[in-house]
């Protein structure tokens, strides 16, 4: 019998060392009749409460065949989720399931609890740390740190917009916000940002439409992106982890061997991702409250409700 229970604010690590978990007492071979995986990233207290129950009925039951039984309980929101957390519903079938762990599985019976976060007050905590394995891996607290320099940016992108004029809201709004998110983010020269763009732009280009006229050219340019990460890497490898995704990936268990040419496409991956369609979302999202006044009207006065408010 094993119980573990593998959380923390680090979303990637969890999941790979849950997985890994499982798959150490299940191998693929045999998860088809004995893994049991129950999917506990829900939205309403309902889909918490038969997540928890598939869950509870799935300990309590035989494997197939009376083989070993593994019973996956996956990226589990329910503990971050205050009003979910807080139902009498949810409340008693999560003390059922603690009392479960307390009392022990049934012979050849494992469970696997994943969780993006846990409150390490709460019941159902204390009896996995008592009576099953914890894990936990969290991001460093550094890296909550970067929300008020991404906000003090974002606020003198909007400060500095012209009144009563025409402009350009994805140039001045969707392509600086996002390009300098990015800067942000990768602790990028931040002089030097338009390059992140640049990169992104290139990266996604059709050959012979304007920015690039080949593959040749596009692998020159990226190369170029690839030798200046590559220098930002050596600085931060040698240095303590800090809280920019350079550092992040240099100092990761499952990135800090990678290839030039992995650390490049897990750059472009990011680049592309942060700036792309983060900048197209935010130009449909204008656009498209424009057209709905009555929404636009929606989200000021909701956003009144909001501890921090929202940007409308």
């Amino acid at each position: 019998m094993a119980i573990k229970l593998i959380h923390g604010t680090d979303e990637y690590l969890v999941s790979h060392h849950a997985r890994k978990a499982v798959n150490a007492l299940c191998p693929d071979a045999e998860q088809t009749l004995g893994l049991e995986t129950v999917e506990g990233d829900v939205k309403t207290v309902d889909e918490a409460v038969t997540a928890l129950k598939i869950a509870i009925g799935a300990l309590r039951t035989v494997g197939l065949f009376g083989g070993q039984k593994t019973v996956w309980l996956r990226d589990v929101s329910i503990f971050k989720d205050g009003v979910i957390s807080r139902n009498e519903k949810v409340k008693g079938l999560l003390a059922q399931l603690a009392e479960d762990i307390k009392k022990g599985l049934p012979d050849g019976h494992h469970l696997i609890v994943s969780a993006p976060g846990v409150d390490r007050r709460s019941a159902f905590y204390k009896t996995c740390a008592a009576s099953a394995e914890v894990e936990a891996y969290d991001l460093p607290e550094q890296a909550y740190l970067k929300e008020p320099i991404i906000r003090e940016r974002t606020i003198d992108v909007l400060d500095h917009l012209p009144v009563g004029e025409a402009f350009d809201w994805v140039e001045r709004v969707s392509i600086e916000l996002t390009t300098r998110m990015l800067a942000t983010l990768f602790d990028f020269p931040f002089e030097q940002r338009s390059k992140l763009t640049h990169w992104s732009d290139v990266s996604t280009a059709i050959p012979g439409m304007g920015l690039i006229e080949s593959e040749e050219e596009r692998q020159q340019i990226l190369l170029g992106c690839l030798e200046e990460f590559t220098e930002l890497w050596n600085q931060r490898v040698n240095a303590p982890l800090s809280n920019d995704l350079v550092s992040m990936l240099a100092h990761g268990e499952s990135t800090r061997n990678m290839s030039p040419l992995e650390y490049l496409g897990n750059l472009i991956l990011l680049i592309v991702g942060g700036n792309d369609t983060t900048r197209n979302t935010m130009s449909a999202s204008v656009l498209a409250l424009h057209q709905n006044p009555e929404q636009m009207a929606l989200l000021r006065q909701n956003a009144l409700r909001f501890e921090r408010g929202l940007i409308p």
